[in-house]
């Protein structure tokens, strides 16, 4: 079997209440390949004859495009796939929003694989929280900085960044109110902490 480095990872398919179609089709080929999937639909209401579904045709399209996506839905449960379904119009820039937040929600999530939860833990949190508390240590050591716990230090030093700069990635228009914030938190730091 050919590994296609979906394992981990989060797709946004569109188009997914056709069980027929490319995007539930998309669906449960990234599922098999152990990706996350957030799925979106927008239920298009049209007229069509239910005894000319069985068959392909404009009624058959019609249909699946007027239902949920509870059939593409089931077969994800069989798979025991991560997934999310949004009933949602990608044409409207407040629903392409909340469609990422989905997706980002996923990805925090970290499809509760305690290997990939773990990893990141070690990389967002751990690993930077390493580095400034070996920093402030030495920082102590020299005189510049008040001697306390240096790991509790780098944790109030760095998390306040850290959730603003998690704040800015998310909403990029606020990227200036969280610089300045973060400017003001070290000032305060340095004020409290610093000889």
């Amino acid at each position: 079997m050919i590994d296609y480095g979906l394992k981990g990872k989060v797709a946004i398919v569109t188009g997914a209440n056709n069980p027929q179609g490319i995007g539930a089709t998309t669906a449960l080929a990234f599922a098999r390949e152990g990706a996350g999937l957030v799925l979106v639909y927008k239920m298009i209401p049209r007229q069509f004859d239910e005894n000319n579904t069985d068959k392909n045709g404009v009624d058959r399209y019609y249909a699946a495009n007027a239902g949920d996506a509870a059939i593409v839905e089931s077969r994800l449960k069989e798979l025991g796939a991560d997934y999310f379904i949004l009933e949602s119009d990608i044409s409207n820039e407040e629903d392409v929003k909340k469609i990422y937040g989905k997706a980002i929600e996923l990805v925090q999530e970290q499809f509760r694989n305690e290997r990939i939860s773990e990893a990141t833990t070690r990389h967002q949190l751990d690993g930077i929280q390493r580095m400034f508390a070996k920093i402030i240590k030495g920082m102590m050591d020299a005189g510049i900085v008040v001697t306390d716990d240096p790991k509790l230090l780098a944790v109030e030093l760095t998390a306040p960044a850290v959730l603003q700069i998690a704040r800015s990635d998310r909403q990029p228009q606020c990227e200036k109110e969280c610089m300045e914030y973060i400017e003001k938190h070290l000032r305060h730091f340095c004020k409290v902490y610093m000889r």
